[in-house]
C-alpha cells in the first residue's frame, strides 16, 4: 500500500509491504484562513491584552522587529507588510525601524532569500540585517538572569523604544514549542547565551522534550532572557502542512503565546496504544535544508516524553538536504562532533559535564537518539561515506531482510510537525527489530 511523505518541496509516495501493520498519523484537517492579511489588520487594531499599535508607538520612537531565518516557515511576506503599514500609519519613519533576522548560530540569510521570505515591500523599503551571535561589537550584556543565565543580546534591542517579534508556534526539541520569546532570546542572542542554554548539562536538567511546556526550564529561561527588554508586542502563527496560516494572534507576548500553545498541543501531539519497529518520517522544506535541521524529525520521535518506537527501531527520515550537513557555524560544529568520534556513546561521554559550543547540542541530542535507535537518511544529496562517518545509516528504506517480516510501522507525513507518544495506559512495548 502507498503512503505519502514530504521530502523537501516534493510529495513522495512510498510503498510498504502488505504484511506490515501500518499506522499513518494524520495531520489535522484545518482550513487555512481565507484572507489572513485582513484578519491580521483587525488584530493589530484590537490586539490581545494590549493597546493597539497606534497607542503604543510615537513618531519619534525607534523600533526593532525580530523575525526568524529561513529555517522557520513563518509567512513573513504576509505579516511584515501589515505590521509596517501600521507603524507607518502611526507616524514612525522608515529609518527608525530595524528588522533583525534572528539567525541564532545559523548562517546568514542571503538577499535573495530575504526577498522571498520577507517580501518586496520590506526588502525594498526597510533596513534588514542578519544577527551575528559572534560579533562582540554589536552585542550587549544585560547581566545574568536570577537563575544565573548569561543574557547577551543584539545591542540594537537595548537601544530601541519597542521590540516587536514575528514567529511560528511549532514543535521544538527543547522549548516544547518555538515562537514566543525564542525568536529574540535565542535568535538574537550572543554565543555565550546560546552556549549556556544549549549545553548538555542545562538541557538534561531542564526537563525539555518536544511538546512539554510544564516544568520546562528551557522555556522559562527564554522569558527570563527577554525580561529586561522593551518586548511588548508579538505576532505568532500556527501553520498547516502546506505552511498556510490556520491561526494567527497579535498582542501582549505571553498572552498571544499561551493562546496559541493550547491550540498547537491539540494539533501536533498524538497518542498511540502500540509500539513500532520502524518509522517513516517526511521532512518538508525548510527543515530539509540541511541535515542539522532534518534530524529533528528523528529526535522528536526518539526523545518524546514516552516514545512509541521500540528500542532498536529504524527511523527513516526523507530529506534532500541541498546544503548538505549545513553551512552555518552551528551546523559545521554539529558535523565535526558527529564525525570525529566512533559512536553515539563516545559522543555523549565526550560532552558530559562540559560546555558545548552552539551547534554541538544537536550532536548531543542526535547521539542520545542513536543510543536506542538507528537513523537512516533517505533521498539525500549527502555522500554515503559522509553519513556513515557521522553514525547514520544510508540504506534502502525497506531492507529486503525486513520486508517479509511482520512488523509494525509508523508513518508521519511531516515528522517535524507531529510528536507521537505511547499512551500512558499502554504499558511496555518491548524491543524492536535489532534486539
Amino acid at each position: 500500500m502507498k503512503y505519502r511523505l514530504f521530502q523537501g518541496k516534493n510529495d513522495l509516495a512510498i510503498d510498504l509491504p502488505n504484511n506490515w501493520e501500518v499506522t499513518d498519523i494524520p495531520m489535522p484537517d484545518e482550513t487555512p484562513l481565507v484572507n489572513p492579511e485582513d484578519q491580521l489588520r483587525q488584530l493589530l487594531k484590537n490586539p490581545k491584552d494590549s493597546p493597539p499599535i497606534s497607542e503604543i508607538v510615537k513618531p519619534t520612537d525607534f523600533i526593532a522587529i525580530c523575525v526568524t531565518d529561513i529555517t522557520r516557515p513563518s509567512p513573513d511576506f504576509i505579516i511584515l507588510p501589515c505590521l509596517l503599514e501600521e507603524l507607518e500609519n502611526a507616524g514612525v519613519p522608515r529609518q527608525n525601524v530595524n528588522i533583525i533576522v534572528g539567525t541564532g548560530s545559523h548562517r546568514a540569510v542571503t538577499y535573495a532569500e530575504m526577498k522571498a521570505k520577507f517580501g518586496y515591500y520590506a526588502t525594498s523599503n526597510y533596513r534588514i540585517m542578519n544577527h551575528d551571535c559572534r560579533d562582540a561589537f554589536n552585542l550587549a550584556d544585560l547581566g545574568p538572569s536570577s537563575a544565573g543565565v548569561p543574557r547577551v543580546i543584539n545591542s540594537i534591542l537595548t537601544k530601541v523604544n519597542h521590540i516587536f517579534s514575528i514567529g511560528v508556534t511549532e514543535l521544538h526539541q527543547y522549548a516544547g514549542y518555538s515562537g514566543g520569546a525564542k525568536t529574540i532570546a535565542i535568535g538574537c542572542a550572543g554565543e555565550e547565551t546560546i552556549q549556556y542554554t544549549h549545553s548538555p548539562d542545562f538541557l538534561e536538567k531542564s526537563g525539555a522534550v518536544p511538546g512539554r511546556m510544564e516544568n520546562n526550564l528551557f522555556q522559562k529561561t527564554l522569558w527570563d532572557i527577554v525580561e529586561p527588554l522593551p518586548f511588548r508586542f508579538m505576532i505568532n502563527t500556527i501553520l498547516n502542512e502546506k505552511s498556510e496560516i490556520i491561526h494567527i494572534e497579535a498582542g501582549k507576548p505571553r498572552t498571544v503565546y499561551d493562546s496559541l500553545i493550547s491550540k498547537a498541543k491539540n494539533m501536533f501531539e498524538y497518542n498511540v496504544d502500540k509500539g513500532y519497529d520502524i518509522a517513516y518520517l517526511g521532512v518538508p522544506w525548510p527543515k530539509d535544508q540541511n541535515l542539522y535541521q532534518a534530524t529533528r524529525a528523528a529526535t522528536y520521535q526518539a526523545l518524546a516524553e514516552k516514545p512509541a518506537l521500540k528500542k532498536g527501531a529504524i527511523i527513516n527520515i526523507f530529506c534532500e538536504c541541498p546544503e548538505g550537513t549545513g553551512k552555518g557555524m552551528g551546523e559545521i560544529r554539529f558535523k565535526d562532533k558527529m564525525s570525529k568520534l566512533p559512536n553515539a556513546a563516545a559522543i555523549l561521554l565526550s560532552m558530559k559535564g562540559k560546555k558545548a559550543l552552539p551547534g554541538e547540542q544537536r550532536a548531543f541530542i542526535t547521539a542520545k537518539a542513536m543510543l536506542d535507535y538507528k537513523i537512516n537518511v533517505v533521498g539525500t544529496k549527502i555522500p554515503m561515506d559522509e553519513l556513515l562517518g557521522m553514525g547514520f545509516l544510508a540504506q534502502k528504506s525497506i531492507p529486503e531482510d525486513l520486508a517479509k517480516r511482520d512488523l509494525k510501522a509508523l508513518v508521519i507525513r511531516d515528522g517535524t510537525k507531529r510528536v507521537v507518544n505511547l499512551d500512558i495506559n499502554s504499558g511496555k512495548i518491548g524491543n524492536g527489530i535489532s534486539k
